[in-house]
């Protein structure tokens, strides 16, 4: 094992820079299984996970393995467990569990706290968190007042909408600014008024005392 003492930097390097390159593949086919030949970077990943068991960059390489294999609870676990060390440097890792804890619906803070732990150690990232909206944008009017809605919340810098295909579920892709505390509910709150008539939106607005937890309060 002498030689994996040597090598082991340069192992979790190359493991690190792979995954880095196939990671937008399997994030952009959301939670579903992947069909990757992976028969190489799993050989890869339990090479790792013997040399650097511990590390968190190699629990993050076993979640994305676990990620491709379609895997979304064990793929929590690994992240988890990497957070403990309170890991910085890997801005993908926080990223992938303040989405995670977004898709879940995990309790506000919780994502708040992901979310917030990302751009603070990351504050110059291109990347944004992606929220699935559950009433579609069908019209120009719709997505206007959309991002009308969406540039009146103080902490973020850019958003838009995406969609991941003909007929595919719709999200809002959320940019940060860097300097700007998160609370992710006002995000949802733009999100459940797209479900309002509009008379109901001239009238009302809606206040989120969770992710789930939505009333309408008059304006």
């Amino acid at each position: 094992m002498a030689w994996f003492r040597k090598w082991r930097v340069l192992a979790v390097a190359y493991s690190f820079a792979t995954v880095v390159a196939i990671r937008e593949v399997v994030v952009s086919r959301s939670q579903e299984p992947v069909a990757w030949p992976s028969e190489e970077w799993s050989q890869m990943v339990e090479v790792v996970g013997a040399i650097n068991p511990e590390e968190p960059d190699t629990k993050w390489l076993e979640s994305m393995e676990s990620r491709i294999e379609g895997s979304v609870d064990d793929f929590a676990l690994p992240l988890e467990e990497s957070l403990v060390s309170d890991i910085k440097h890997n801005e993908f890792l926080l990223q992938d569990y303040a989405q995670l804890m977004l898709d879940r619906g995990a309790d506000y803070r919780i994502v708040n706290w992901a979310a917030n732990r990302w751009r603070e150690n990351h504050p110059f990232t291109s990347s944004t968190l992606r929220m699935q909206i559950s009433t579609g944008i069908t019209s120009d009017e719709e997505r206007a007042f959309l991002l009308d809605e969406l540039a009146a919340i103080a902490w973020l810098d850019n958003a838009g909408g995406a969609s991941d295909g003909e007929g595919g579920r719709q999200h809002i892709l959320l940019d940060f600014h860097p300097a700007i505390e998160i609370d992710i509910r006002d995000a949802v709150e733009v999100a459940t008024m797209l479900t309002l008539s509009l008379e109901q939106r001239a009238s009302f607005r809606v206040w989120c005392r969770t992710l789930e937890d939505c009333t309408l309060v008059p304006r």
